[in-house]
């Protein structure tokens, strides 16, 4: 792994896990065992920083939707392991991460919703395309509405669960979500299949 490519990765994780403004720049050297004159041959400052590990992480998530949209599976389990991927990473984030980068972070944050609106958008509404050719989903749902409920629904869940009073995992709650979104749009034949699967 070339030196700029083991920065980025490292100090993704590092923001991921411990949110944005608890890390300093001392830290990331000391993380990757370089002194911070090594560290700023590869990025001006720490914005830059930030700028560049969530350009490399929407990146890669943009090349796992893809691959998972490009197999050949009914919809409904295309939406799920799309939502799957959402989950894991919202599982691992610290709570504060998406408030620190709206507040602080806003050139980074713009990437965030240029990634929601230019592909994943897209990709949930082709989804429901899909679905609704396949007699998975109702025929007479608002395609663009209900992707853009979809789209936001985990950072909005994400954002509120320090206020939530109930003791329930976030993984839980956003597989919960998940479950009650696809049954508000799936047809009978797409409930049943959900039904299956869910008990399997």
């Amino acid at each position: 792994m070339e030196i700029k490519e083991k920065i980025i990765s490292q100090s993704l994780f590092l923001f991921v896990n411990r949110g944005v403004r608890s890390v300093n720049m001392d830290e990331v050297s000391s993380q990757l065992g370089i002194s911070k004159k090594t560290l700023y041959l590869h990025v001006d400052n720490k914005s830059d920083l930030v700028y560049q590990s969530f350009s490399f992480l929407l990146n890669e998530l943009k090349n796992s939707f893809s691959a998972i949209c490009t197999e050949d599976k009914n919809a409904i389990d295309e939406l799920c392991e799309m939502d799957e991927k959402i989950v894991l990473l919202f599982k691992s984030m610290h709570v504060s991460l998406i408030s620190e980068l709206k507040k602080y972070y806003l050139e980074s944050w713009e990437l965030v919703e240029v990634f929601k609106k230019k592909f994943l958008y897209k990709l949930v509404e082709k989804n429901f395309t899909k679905g609704i050719h396949q007699n998975l989903y109702r025929s007479n749902i608002n395609i663009s509405v209900i992707s853009n409920v979809f789209v936001n629904r985990s950072e909005h869940l994400v954002e509120s669960q320090d206020k939530m009073v109930l003791n329930i995992d976030l993984e839980e709650i956003l597989k919960e979500h998940r479950i009650y979104h696809i049954r508000g749009i799936a047809s009978l034949k797409g409930i049943q299949y959900l039904e299956e699967k869910i008990e399997v």
